[in-house]
């Protein structure tokens, strides 16, 4: 709510300063959308300017996960997405987590972080990070660049997660089936077992986390609303899986993951 009263504040005062209103009201379909393009220009300008002034902070900064969160909220907003969340009851504001879930859409992150109410950050694929705005996201909030295609690389990746969990005690979102595989279903059915080293050497409880509904994102025209339901189960403490391998542990959160797309 904030940050739309923040635009429509910004919409009247740049229409006011570069005398944009007209005595007749015929052009009002006119200076409205360009006072609303100018006034989302600065909100992202100043979202930019604020993560490079941010980065000198630790990654669970307030100021920086407040911007994050702001910037979420209004990506949902403009997208029409409209998400219903269970089981935040499941979630310890002060535990750090490994959070594995089905992935649809590039949406799923911005949504997982709009609605958990934690700090988080998350394992991406290399190429999301191929400018300068998305590296400096990426610095900001520690998420981490993952290059699949090398395994030396990959290894890398695995450990500073595991530091983002032992020494900044961040939560890290991770899709285990290693990108979007498919939009036609929406439950798991693939397993990089690798990702889940991370809880196996960190001893860190994984969240299993259930995402309905985002498959059908992309093919949504975007003011359409969307309706998205976020499950989030009960975590599964490392007493419970340190007899596992990272196969089993990955079929476990599979198992746990369907259990709600497919019922």
């Amino acid at each position: 709510m904030f940050i739309v009263l923040f635009i429509l504040l910004l919409t009247g005062l740049y229409a006011y300063l570069l005398n944009l209103i007209p005595v007749s009201n015929w052009f009002l379909f006119l200076w409205i959308p360009l006072g609303l393009i100018l006034a989302v220009t600065t909100f992202a300008v100043m979202f930019l300017m604020l993560i490079t002034f941010c980065n000198k902070d630790n990654p669970k900064g307030k100021v920086r996960h407040f911007i994050l969160k702001s910037a979420t909220h209004l990506i949902q907003w403009f997208q029409h997405i409209h998400v219903d969340i269970e089981g935040l009851e499941n979630i310890d504001p002060n535990e750090a987590y490994l959070i594995v879930g089905n992935h649809k859409s590039q949406m799923d992150p911005v949504m997982m972080y709009n609605s958990m109410g934690i700090k988080l950050t998350a394992i991406g694929k290399s190429t999301l990070f191929t400018n300068r705005f998305m590296i400096d996201v990426a610095k900001t909030y520690g998420a981490i660049s993952l290059n699949r295609d090398n395994d030396r690389e990959a290894v890398k990746s695995l450990v500073e997660a595991m530091k983002r969990i032992t020494d900044n005690h961040l939560s890290v979102i991770v899709y285990p089936e290693g990108g979007i595989k498919s939009r036609e279903y929406e439950e798991m059915r693939e397993l990089k077992a690798g990702a889940y080293k991370i809880a196996l050497k960190t001893h860190c409880p994984v969240l299993p986390v259930s995402i309905i509904g985002s498959s059908k994102i992309m093919g949504t025209p975007k003011f359409k609303k969307k309706n998205i339901k976020i499950i989030v189960h009960k975590p599964i403490t490392y007493e419970e899986y340190a007899e596992m391998n990272t196969t089993e542990l990955g079929e476990k959160c599979m198992e746990i993951v369907n259990s709600s797309i497919l019922n």
